[in-house]
């Protein structure tokens, strides 16, 4: 094994067994950084094929390890993702070669990136949906919590990290029980992952789960700057939510609006990825992001997204459904039934018929797919079914819905060139957390008519009231808009004449007419077209 990083730290087992990249925190609280591993650590991770790493530390980090007893190679990648991993699927002249990112493996000179035209039209069907499978012919991801044991025969991967095991097994005690443990659990998860930073911009919308990473990131001496993004429309305008939340916390809030000229549609956001993802109008926050970076030295970008996928936000008749397959008919699940009407406005009626249809569908999630704009596939597309959700023990409708958004939020996590910005980290995605969670019962998610009613309760005594009881979410969605909307004359350049219509992905008749001047655009047809022209810019880069 040859390995070449950059500043990436590592652990190097005694022996030269066993390397491992990356962040690497204890289990046990309290979370501590780890430096090294005594040679009998080393061995069980060696031994367990690194099951012993998932089970009793965390982080991100990839860990290369000599299989025991077998000429073969393991590669593991942390349950959160956190730490990229991408391979190419033949060898060179006998060597295999791993990568963090696809630019080292371009910049090397090991691999000319070419798109996989069906695997592209995969993709803009269920972007969320995330496989071994990239849009780049001959490049491979390995995927969060699996493990790849290359040089026998064939290469073999398996996923040592299933959601299903920790769902599986319910927690009792009331909601206090379960808040005390989500505010130790978070707190460490959140300071450890400040600890491995000398300076963090952490961006905060003044909703719960960026207001929760605020106060754990105040409560301690770290540097840590803070900023909030705004539209010129009230809907994408949190900065009322954002001053109280400074002010309740003491800190300051940097106070920045989204601009249409830092925005360029045939600019590809995500050209480093193998899969196109990030939208052009996240441009405009990230070149200003990048300008605080470089004038207060920041070392890595905090984000409170996952927080709705790990508190578990749901607005469905499914944890009735739990708590009806658990307890039956009793006090509690008929409280969980009017927990439900209060967060949703529906009637204790329209809930029962919702719950019937959704227990007459079976317990299989189904992934949503978007078709608008579309033709056919060039392709039959493979079966859209994830091991998180198909594999492991049996559980009720809630936890599956609960796992399917920790499925769907590894989809869309993928960060910026770690070449030009300091790297994106998302503690709420931590490991500990996020398996605490899933243990939780979905109807203490909602107790009292509340989303995230542990989360909640868990950091009331260090967040305001005008956070804690906020209801309603912001969305930059005006700004989005306006970048399709004032672009049209380019936007149908790119995708009347580009690279997907040429290869029979797009309907151009459609997008013709939706991109027409006197047309307006209606729904969220401008976040579709956002994403076709992301594909577009990305493609014509390796196209």
């Amino acid at each position: 094994m040859v390995l070449i990083t950059d500043d990436a730290p590592a652990i190097t087992f005694s022996d030269s067994s066993g390397i491992i990249i990356g962040h690497v925190f204890s289990k046990a609280l309290p979370a501590r950084r780890l430096w090294n591993f005594t040679d009998d650590m080393a061995k069980d991770i060696r031994d367990s094929r690194g099951q012993a790493l998932i089970d009793h530390y965390w982080g991100g980090y990839v860990a290369v390890l000599d299989a025991p007893g077998e000429p073969s190679v393991e590669i593991l990648r942390d349950p959160s993702g956190a730490m990229p991993c991408y391979y190419l699927s033949a060898p060179i002249e006998g060597v295999r070669v791993i990568a963090s990112d696809m630019e080292t493996l371009v910049a090397a000179g090991l691999h000319v990136p070419k798109p996989n035209w069906p695997a592209l039209h995969r993709h803009l069907v269920a972007y969320e949906f995330r496989s071994a499978e990239t849009c780049i012919d001959g490049l491979l991801e390995l995927t969060a919590g699996c493990r790849l044991s290359i040089g026998g025969v064939d290469d073999l991967s398996k996923h040592c990290w299933l959601p299903k095991t920790f769902a599986a097994k319910p927690i009792g005690g009331d909601l206090e029980d379960i808040s005390g443990q989500i505010a130790e659990i978070g707190t460490e998860v959140i300071r450890a992952w400040q600890g491995a930073y000398q300076h963090p911009l952490l961006g905060v919308s003044g909703g719960l789960d960026s207001s929760i990473l605020a106060a754990v990131l105040a409560g301690s001496d770290a540097r840590v700057s803070y900023f909030t993004m705004a539209t010129t429309d009230a809907d994408g305008d949190e900065r009322v939510y954002t001053r109280a939340l400074a002010t309740g916390l003491g800190i300051d809030v940097l106070e920045w609006f989204y601009q249409l000229r830092q925005v360029d549609i045939t600019k590809p956001t995500s050209a480093h990825l193998p899969r196109p993802l990030l939208c052009a109008f996240g441009q405009s926050e990230h070149t200003q992001k990048l300008a605080l970076a470089s004038e207060r030295n920041l070392d890595a970008f905090f984000l409170g997204v996952g927080g709705d996928n790990v508190f578990c936000n749901l607005m469905s008749a499914s944890p009735f459904l739990d708590r009806l397959y658990i307890e039956g008919i009793s006090l509690g699940t008929w409280q969980t039934a009017r927990d439900i009407c209060r967060l949703t406005g529906c009637s204790i009626f329209e809930l029962l018929i919702a719950a019937a249809k959704k227990a007459g569908q079976g317990n299989r999630y189904r992934w949503q797919v978007e078709t608008d704009f579309l033709l056919p596939s060039p392709a039959p597309h493979p079966p859209l079914t994830h091991p998180w959700l198909t594999k492991g023990p049996a559980v009720p409708p809630g936890k599956l819905a609960h796992i399917a958004m920790l499925t769907r939020i590894q989809g869309t996590i993928d960060g910026f060139s770690r070449f030009s910005s300091p790297p994106m980290v998302l503690p709420l995605l931590s490991q500990p957390l996020v398996e605490f969670c899933l243990s939780v019962p979905s109807w203490r998610w909602i107790e009292s008519g509340r989303n995230r009613a542990p989360a909640r309760r868990a950091f009331s005594d260090k967040l305001p009231r005008a956070v804690l009881d906020r209801r309603s979410k912001g969305t930059p969605n005006s700004f989005a808009f306006d970048v399709v909307d004032k672009n049209r004359p380019i936007a149908r350049d790119q995708l009347l004449d580009g690279q997907l219509a040429q290869h029979g992905l797009i309907n151009v008749d459609q997008v013709s007419r939706v991109l027409a001047d006197n047309v307006v655009l209606k729904g969220f047809d401008h976040m579709r077209l956002a994403m076709l022209l992301e594909a577009e810019a990305w493609s014509r880069r390796y196209g």
